[in-house]
């Protein structure tokens, strides 16, 4: 026998009584609830028409509404569907409670429904013979986390006074540490001067035509976090594999060229017991890579989620970076409507993501091909790939340009990072050095090298 689904008929028809005559009431439930909360299908129609009468309507504080309610079924062909006037004033019968129970209580139920839908499609799921057995873990994880992302319940809000202290407490103690930087440094100082550091929260975007080097930058971003500085940090790479990245990240740490890893009979004993230190001292680096080819937005919150509480089950910080390598090559696993749709979305879920855990999430993109068509094949915001609203989210657009990629002979070994956008800071660009067969950038061009007080395969940045 099915048992009931959780449910109260007197609290959905007290809460849409309240929304009807109770303008604060009102504000309250409709932001705390939505129609698919409700679950007799007439009182989600309600619950709609509602909302859409609190938009349009010129006094929306108004006592009751019930009558211009009434009006917009009418006009959407829903008042008969629901049972007439008759039934919106028996709405008026239930009893009263307070807008705050009836929310938690509606949102509760609502909960539990879903988590009982989830558990039966999780089921079903577990009966899929033909699918391996990741691909079914991460089906079941996002169930869930649909769950969780539904519940509404917390106030998003808060009071100016809240806001303002946390900004004085940061400025205070930057009065009195001036030299501690605001936020994670990047390892390049003619960067970090002009960004001031990736603070928690911030969604950095970088950005590059193909071969340009924008997963070397990324890269490097971590390296110094994690190697140089101790951060937790996990990269997101659905291009490359662990190994492939520990090639990149060995050679760059090393100053080594990557085609030693492919032939290390040219290496010199005294080079291969480096790269078997550097390796045996990695064990302690809290660096973390996850090269699933099937990665979504849901699978990195969870993993990012269960790392942390690894970490603080192991007296380490939560995690400080992360990295995603590239936002094009992820996939919902859904039917959608278009895969600019699908971009924008993961876009949007980057920022809540960088919020949620309060680090700087630093996501790669592509470049459309329109910067090659102008005669400098400099790069702009403009050209970012498949979604205007990876520029809107983001709070950094670092776009990356290496000359010498058209044209072998202009500035060779030089790559410029331009700062496209800076919500909290000036725009503008820096030029780096570009080591390829190392596969890492340097603090400055060769020729600047010396005169900034490096030598010629000096500037890399801090060791183990």
């Amino acid at each position: 026998m099915t048992s009931k689904p959780p449910y109260s008929e007197i609290n959905e028809q007290a809460a849409l009584n309240q929304m009807l005559v109770n303008p604060t009431s009102r504000d309250l439930l409709s932001t705390r609830l939505e129609a698919s909360d409700f679950y007799q299908p007439k009182h989600q129609t309600i619950f709609d028409a509602i909302l859409k009468t609190i938009d349009q309507q010129d006094t929306p504080d108004t006592a009751n509404i019930t009558t211009a309610v009434a009006d917009r079924l009418y006009r959407d062909d829903d008042l008969d569907k629901i049972g007439g006037m008759d039934y919106l004033a028996t709405l008026a019968a239930a009893p009263v409670a307070s807008a705050d129970y009836l929310a938690k209580q509606i949102k509760g139920d609502s909960i539990r429904r879903r988590i009982i839908q989830s558990g039966e499609q999780i089921t079903q799921i577990g009966h899929t013979l033909d699918t391996d057995s990741s691909t079914l873990v991460k089906a079941a994880v996002e169930q869930v986390l649909e769950i969780e992302a539904s519940d509404m319940l917390d106030e998003d809000y808060q009071t100016a006074y809240e806001a303002a202290s946390r900004l004085t407490d940061r400025m205070d103690d930057l009065r009195k540490h001036p030299d501690h930087p605001q936020g994670l440094l990047s390892g390049y100082e003619p960067l970090d001067e002009l960004v001031g550091g990736f603070l928690p929260g911030q969604m950095i975007v970088v950005a590059g035509r193909p071969g340009m080097g924008k997963s070397t930058l990324a890269m490097d971003f971590a390296r110094h976090a994690s190697i140089a500085n101790r951060i937790p940090t996990i990269i997101f790479n659905l291009e490359m594999g662990a190994e492939e990245l520990m090639e990149r990240l060995l050679a760059a740490q090393l100053h080594l060229p990557m085609q030693y890893f492919n032939d290390p009979a040219q290496m010199a004993p005294d080079e291969w017991d480096r790269v078997q230190d550097a390796r045996n001292r990695l064990e302690d680096t809290p660096l973390y890579i996850d090269d699933g080819v099937d990665i979504t937005m849901g699978s990195v919150r969870a993993k990012c989620r269960r790392l942390n509480r690894s970490l603080e089950h192991e007296g380490m910080p939560p995690l400080g970076l992360v990295v995603i390598d590239y936002l094009q090559l992820m996939s919902s696993g859904k039917k959608v409507e278009s895969r600019q749709q699908e971009v924008s979305a993961f876009s949007r879920q980057c920022k809540m993501l960088a919020k949620e855990l309060n680090v700087p999430v630093v996501v790669l993109s592509q470049l459309n091909r329109n910067s090659e068509q102008r005669g400098d094949k400099v790069p702009e915001m403009a050209d970012l790939r498949e979604s205007g609203s990876i520029e809107q989210d983001a709070d950094m657009v670092m776009l990356v340009h290496r000359p010498e990629v058209y044209d072998h002979d202009e500035r060779p070994g030089e790559a410029d990072v331009i700062l496209a956008k800076h919500r909290n800071g000036p725009i503008g660009s820096v030029t780096l050095g570009f080591v390829a067969d190392q596969s890492r950038f340097a603090p400055f061009p060769p020729d600047k090298m010396f005169e900034h007080g490096y030598g010629r395969d000096d500037g890399g940045m801090a060791g183990f």
